[in-house]
């Protein structure tokens, strides 16, 4: 637990004033996060393959960069990521599963360095609403967890623990979004809004569990002690900004 949250607390030192400064020092930040996402995505099977990490790298980092290079160019990273898994030893899974965990990760980033522009506190509330989400799923579990929800994929997961982290999360989040003033609409729909994200932050959380296991992994890297790498400690937070991006339309 110490090591969590020493971890943690560099994290927070190191992240937070890249977010709030925002523009090229938050794009630098993000860069260096896309490389490791790329990283990490490649080792679940094909490791040291730079290649293949390279075209992620392009794929995932390059959506970052859209106002100075053509959107063609993250075709290139598609095309040399696809091209080295043919050249390896691959099978039809590995399309699905890379690709897919790629773009999503491309996509998060993107909406991240969006989110800074949009509205300051717009980025804490998504992130807040997956982490709380996230912690309180953990405290809850362990405090009242007895019926599985998928033992399969992520077996200390429960039912009981998904609930209350849903709650707390949805509770925390609405509130900092209501006093902050996020939003121009409607409480309750920021509430459902709110609802949706802790519960898109329990999808996020057993698609990365998902890979995985589909993979035999325990975790994705070792950059952060106590978490594992980026996508371990961050895993849900992609999938939230992602949909919080789509649902307003950035």
């Amino acid at each position: 637990m110490k090591k969590r949250l020493l971890s943690a607390a560099v994290m927070i030192a190191v992240g937070l004033p890249c977010l709030i400064l925002g523009g090229w020092i938050l794009r630098i930040f993000l860069t260096f996060i896309a490389f490791c996402m790329a990283c990490e995505i490649t080792s679940i099977k094909f490791k040291e393959n730079y290649i293949m990490t390279a075209g992620l790298f392009i794929l995932i980092a390059g959506n970052l960069y859209t106002e100075f290079i053509p959107v063609w160019v993250l075709g290139i990273g598609l095309f040399v990521t696809i091209y080295s898994m043919m050249n390896s030893n691959y099978d039809q899974k590995d399309f699905f599963w890379i690709l897919l965990t790629g773009l999503i990760c491309s996509l998060a980033l993107n909406y991240i360095f969006k989110f800074y522009y949009v509205h300051q506190y717009l980025l804490i509330y998504a992130a807040g609403a997956s982490l709380i989400c996230d912690a309180g799923a953990y405290f809850v579990g362990r405090k009242f967890g007895k019926h599985k929800m998928a033992p399969t994929i992520s077996p200390k997961k429960t039912v009981e623990g998904a609930i209350g982290g849903i709650v707390i999360g949805t509770v925390a989040a609405f509130t900092f979004a209501v006093i902050v003033k996020i939003f121009s609409f409607e409480w309750y729909l920021v509430l459902a809004l709110t609802f949706v994200l802790t519960v898109v932050s329990e999808v996020g959380d057993l698609y990365f569990s998902l890979v995985k296991r589909k993979y035999g992994i325990k975790d994705y890297g070792k950059l952060i002690p106590g978490h594992g790498g980026v996508l371990d400690r961050f895993d849900s937070v992609v999938f939230v900004v992602t949909v919080l991006g789509l649902i307003l339309g950035l």
